[in-house]
């Protein structure tokens, strides 16, 4: 829409266009601005919800069709059309791997390389589900009981961890309304985040090395040039991009090349010896 509504027409021709999010954009959003390229690539996830109203406030009579009624995305309009389509098939944006396990089941078919989190058995970490004995109501959009439930769990975990802010997830706007009703917090408590936005790792580090004390953490990670080095496509891949993204999951990695190894491996096992012993305290 910005691109017709800013650009003179047959003055701009681009020589690609990238559309992302694709699932959320309807064709007609899209259709200015591919008219003006010679080649587009259309990015987005089929599995994600096509645009709707439906997180739309609507006091018209007509509030159910609108929620009845998804219109099509620009992805799905291009699945039709254009082949042959691909999948990027890593994820590493969930902090731990179980935030993802049930959608790479259920929607991926197992197929996205998943990044592991060097913590595997802690409360603090992951995904679990604690069932409500509520009920949705029809034309309200709301569920009571689940919303109680929500509150009195936010309100145990500020107390138990101060340190920490909380963001809570409502499904539509009159839920995270009650919800936000139903809040008797006091001042301190009140640092909340109300917003509306998942064995289980596919990846596999070399080496890891277990926690003696803590036997669901893993102290450090071991990555060797062998089978997975060498699989990977490109040396970005290989050398950044990998430890890159282990780091910012909480890993402290540590690499073994193998010919320093071959020529001095007690060295080289000193070496991770005193790296062991070095975040053995922290991890």
């Amino acid at each position: 829409m910005s691109v017709a509504q800013y650009l003179e027409p047959g003055k701009h021709l681009f020589d690609l266009l990238v559309i992302d999010e694709a699932s959320q954009m309807r064709p007609e959003d899209a259709l200015g601005a591919m008219l003006r390229c010679s080649q587009a690539v259309i990015v987005g996830d089929p599995e994600q919800l096509p645009p709707s109203d439906f997180f739309v406030a609507s006091d018209g009579e007509g509030e159910q069709d609108a929620e009845d009624a998804p219109e099509e995305s620009i992805l799905e309009l291009g699945r039709r059309c254009w082949h042959p389509m691909r999948m990027l098939d890593v994820h590493y944006r969930s902090r731990h791997q179980s935030l993802i396990a049930y959608s790479n089941r259920e929607f991926y078919e197992e197929r996205l390389l998943v990044y592991p989190s060097p913590v595997l058995e802690d409360p603090e970490f992951g995904v679990s589900c604690q069932r409500v004995d509520g009920a949705y109501e029809a034309g309200q959009g709301r569920n009571p009981s689940e919303a109680m439930a929500v509150v009195a769990e936010a309100a145990k975990l500020m107390r138990e961890r101060i340190d920490r802010s909380i963001g809570i997830v409502a499904v539509n706007q009159p839920q995270r309304d009650l919800k936000d009703e139903q809040r008797t917090f006091s001042p301190e408590q009140r640092r909340l985040i109300w917003n509306t936005e998942e064995e289980q790792s596919q990846y596999r580090i070399d080496i890891g090395i277990v926690h003696p004390d803590k036997p669901g953490n893993y102290i450090l990670g071991v990555e060797c040039d062998g089978a997975t080095y060498h699989s990977s496509k490109s040396a970005r891949d290989r050398d950044r991009l990998r430890e890159d993204v282990l780091i910012g999951l909480n890993w402290k990695i540590h690499r073994v090349w193998s010919t320093d190894w071959y020529r001095d491996s007690e060295r080289e096992f000193g070496r991770l010896v005193q790296q062991i012993e070095r975040f053995r305290g922290i991890a």
